[in-house]
C-alpha cells in the first residue's frame, strides 16, 4: 500500500542520526550529503503520500507496549500509528522543503567547524521529531516527539556549548518551554483519568469526544492545558523569553526553529485540535488575546535591538502571536496558512543574515552597512523576506497576514487594535534593520573588505525567495486553502476589502516613511525619541519591559525559599530519621546492658521465668 511509505517521512532522518553521529567525521562535511539525503527521502514520501491521498486516513503499525485493562482504567500501550490528512501531510511537505534547503546552507555555513557531524546528527533528528509530531494519531505519541522536538533545540542551541552563555540559552530555553510541557503533560493525564482512555487525534479531529468532554465539564480546562503547552513551544506571552536568548546557537539552526519545526509546534498543536477548542467560547478567547498581545508587544521590541538575530526573533514571536489571534477569531485556516508563508519568508530573512554573519563574523548591525553592493544575495534575500513580513503585495504574507486582521477588524475593536499596531512597528524594525545593514556607508573594516556568498549558500536563498513568490499566488489562484478543511479567509475581489487591504499597506508603508525620516534627522521625530518620555521607553525596550528580569527575581525568591524549605527537611527528617535511628539503638543498648551481667544465676532465673511465661500463655490460649 503506497500510505506504508509514509512512515520515511518520520524515520528516514531519525534512522541516520546516530549513524551521522558515529561516522559521519568519515564522510564529506560530518555527514552532511547522509543528512541532505535522508531529508531528501522525507520530502519525496510526503510527495508521494500527498499525491495520493484521497480522504484522511490511519496507518498503523504494531503496538510495542500491548494495551490492558486496570479496573475502569485502559492502559494505553505505544502504538505507532499515523493520521494522514491534509493539515498533517501539507505541514510535513512544508517542514521537510525548508529543512532541505537549510541543510544544503548549512554546509558552507558550518565547513570547518570541529563539531559538524554532531550538528547535522542534531539537526536530523530534530526534523524527524518534528514529523513525528506532525503525523502523530494518539496523544501519547504527539508528547513524546513535542518532548523529542525539545530536546533536540536544547541540543542544538547549546551546539557550541563551550561558551557560557550559549550553554546558559541552552538550559533556558529547555528550562521555560518544560513550564508549557508541563501543562501539556497535565492535560493528557487529566483527560486520561477522566475518559478512562487516551482519544486518538482522529477521534479529536472528528469530534468524537466533544460531547463527553461538555457532559464531564473539561471542555474549558483540557483546552487550556494544551494551550499552555503551546504558549512555551511557539513563545507566547508569559513563555516568551526563552526564544531572544535562542539566537547563540546557529543560524541555521535558528532559521529552522523560527520557520518549520519547534516554534510551529504549538501553533499546529492549536490547530490540529481545533475541534476542542471551540466546544467552550473562553479557550479561543484566552487563545486570541494571548496571541494579540504578544505579537504587538513583540513587536515593539525589535526596534531597538541592535542584534540582526534578536530583531528576527521578536518578529517571530510576533508573527506567531498574530496565528495565535487568528486562531482565536475561528480561522485556523488562516493562522496555518500564515504558518507557511511564514516558515518560507522568515527562514529566508535567517538564511540572509545568517550569508551576512558567515561574512562578516558579528551580528551586530551597527558594524556593518552599505552591504547590499557587496553581498547582493542577502540583500534581495532580506529585501523580498521582509516586504512579505510586512504583508506588500504580491508577496505571501500580503495575502496570509492581510486576511487576520480584517477578520479581527470585523470582530473584535481590541485585537483589530493589535494587529494594526504589530504592522506598524514590524515595519519600522524592518525599515531599520535594512537601513542598519544595507544602506550608507560601512561602518567597520569587516563590512568595507566583505564579499559575495558562493553558490551553497546562494542556491537556499534564492530557492526561498521563489518559494515566497510564488506561495501567496498559490494560495489566491488554487483551492489549496480548502484542503486543510479548516476556516479560513483569503484576499476577495470587493471594493470594501480592497480599501482595507489598502489601509493595512498604507500603515506598514508609514512605519517605513516613520523610521526613514528619523534617520533623515526630521525634528519632531528626533524630539520625540529624544525626550525623557522617548528615553524612558527606549530603556524599557532595551530590557524586554523587565520581564527577565522579574523571572529572575521570582526565581531567586522562590529558590531562596525553597531552600529554607529543604534545610528544613534535611535537618528535621532526614537528620532526625538518622539521629532517631541512632539515639534508638543506643537507648536499646543501654537498656540490654543491664540484663547483661555476666551472672549464671541471674540467666538461669531469666530463662526459668520465660518458661513459666510461656507455659501460662500457652494454657490461657
Amino acid at each position: 500500500m503506497v500510505y506504508e511509505i509514509s512512515w520515511l517521512i518520520v524515520l528516514a532522518p531519525i534512522i541516520v542520526s546516530p549513524f551521522i553521529l558515529a561516522f559521519g567525521k568519515k564522510f564529506y562535511s560530518g555527514g552532511a550529503l547522509i543528512a541532505i539525503g535522508a531529508v531528501l527521502v522525507s520530502l519525496v514520501s510526503t510527495l508521494i503520500v500527498l499525491i495520493n491521498l484521497k480522504e484522511p486516513l490511519v496507518v498503523e503499525s504494531f503496538e510495542i507496549i500491548p494495551t490492558f485493562q486496570y479496573g475502569n482504567y485502559q492502559i494505553i500501550g505505544f502504538k505507532w500509528s499515523l493520521y494522514l490528512d491534509y493539515l498533517s501531510v501539507i505541514t510535513a511537505l512544508v517542514v521537510a522543503i525548508v529543512s532541505l534547503l537549510i541543510f544544503i546552507f548549512s554546509i558552507e555555513y558550518l565547513r570547518g567547524d570541529k563539531g559538524i557531524s554532531r550538528y547535522f546528527a542534531e539537526i536530523s533528528f530534530f526534523v524527524g521529531s518534528m514529523q513525528g509530531l506532525v503525523l502523530s494519531n494518539n496523544l501519547i505519541m504527539l508528547y513524546l516527539f513535542w518532548e523529542f522536538v525539545g530536546l533536540a533545540s536544547y541540543l542544538l542551541i547549546g551546539y557550541w556549548h563551550e561558551r557560557e552563555e550559549v550553554a546558559k540559552a541552552a538550559r533556558k530555553a529547555f528550562l521555560v518551554t518544560r513550564i508549557g510541557d508541563v501543562f501539556f503533560l497535565t492535560g493528557i493525564v487529566i483527560l486520561w483519568l477522566n475518559l478512562g482512555y487516551l482519544p486518538s487525534v482522529k477521534e479529536i479531529v472528528e469530534g468524537k469526544i466533544n460531547a463527553v468532554l461538555a457532559s464531564l465539564g473539561l471542555a474549558t480546562l483540557i483546552p487550556l492545558l494544551f494551550f499552555g503547552g503551546s504558549i512555551g513551544k511557539s513563545a507566547q506571552f508569559p513563555l516568551h523569553v526563552w526564544l531572544p536568548d535562542a539566537m547563540e546557537g546557529p543560524t541555521t539552526v535558528s532559521a529552522l526553529i523560527h520557520s518549520a519545526t519547534m516554534v510551529a509546534a504549538g501553533v499546529y498543536l492549536v490547530a490540529r485540535l481545533y475541534e476542542m477548542f471551540v466546544i467552550e467560547p473562553l479557550p479561543l478567547i484566552v487563545v486570541g488575546f494571548i496571541g494579540g498581545f504578544t505579537a504587538f508587544y513583540s513587536a515593539t521590541l525589535g526596534i531597538v535591538s541592535n542584534d540582526v538575530k534578536r530583531v528576527l526573533a521578536y518578529s517571530t514571536i510576533s508573527q506567531l502571536g498574530l496565528m495565535m489571534l487568528a486562531l482565536g477569531l475561528h480561522i485556523a485556516g488562516s493562522a496555518i496558512l500564515h504558518l507557511y508563508s511564514h516558515a518560507f519568508f522568515k527562514a529566508l530573512m535567517f538564511l540572509s543574515a545568517g550569508a551576512i554573519i558567515h561574512e562578516l563574523g558579528t551580528r551586530n548591525m551597527l558594524e556593518m552597512g552599505g552591504l547590499s553592493k557587496r553581498i547582493k544575495t542577502s540583500y534581495y534575500g532580506m529585501l523580498i523576506g521582509g516586504l512579505s513580513l510586512i504583508a506588500i503585495p504580491p508577496f505571501s504574507g500580503f495575502f496570509t497576514k492581510d486576511p487576520i486582521i480584517e477578520k479581527a477588524y470585523y470582530s473584535n475593536s481590541i485585537l483589530f487594535i493589535f494587529g494594526i499596531l504589530t504592522s506598524f512597528f514590524t515595519a519600522l524594525y524592518w525599515a531599520r534593520m535594512m537601513y542598519l545593514i544595507y544602506f550608507g556607508s560601512p561602518r567597520s573594516e569587516k563590512a568595507r573588505e566583505a564579499e559575495e556568498v558562493n553558490v551553497i549558500m546562494k542556491i537556499p536563498i534564492y530557492g526561498f525567495i521563489i518559494l515566497v513568490i510564488l506561495f501567496g499566488l498559490l494560495i489566491q489562484i488554487t483551492y489549496f486553502p480548502s484542503l486543510l478543511n479548516l476556516e479560513y479567509e483569503v484576499i476577495k475581489l470587493d471594493i470594501d476589502v480592497a480599501i482595507l487591504s489598502l489601509m493595512f499597506t498604507l500603515v506598514s508603508l508609514l512605519g517605513i516613511y516613520v523610521y526613514r525620516e528619523y534617520h533623515r534627522g526630521f525634528p519632531y521625530i528626533l524630539s520625540l525619541v529624544n525626550s525623557n518620555f522617548g528615553k524612558t521607553f527606549r530603556r524599557i525596550l532595551e530590557n524586554g519591559y523587565y520581564f527577565d528580569y522579574i523571572y529572575e527575581r521570582i526565581a531567586l525568591i522562590a529558590g531562596w525559599y525553597f531552600g529554607i524549605l529543604l534545610r528544613f527537611f534535611d535537618e528535621k527528617v532526614i537528620d532526625g530519621l538518622v539521629n532517631g535511628i541512632a539515639y534508638g539503638t543506643k537507648k536499646i543498648g543501654r537498656t540490654l546492658r543491664y540484663f547483661q551481667t555476666g551472672n549464671l544465676e541471674q540467666y538461669l532465673f531469666y530463662v526459668f521465668l520465660a518458661a513459666i511465661i510461656l507455659t501460662l500463655l500457652i494454657i490461657i490460649i
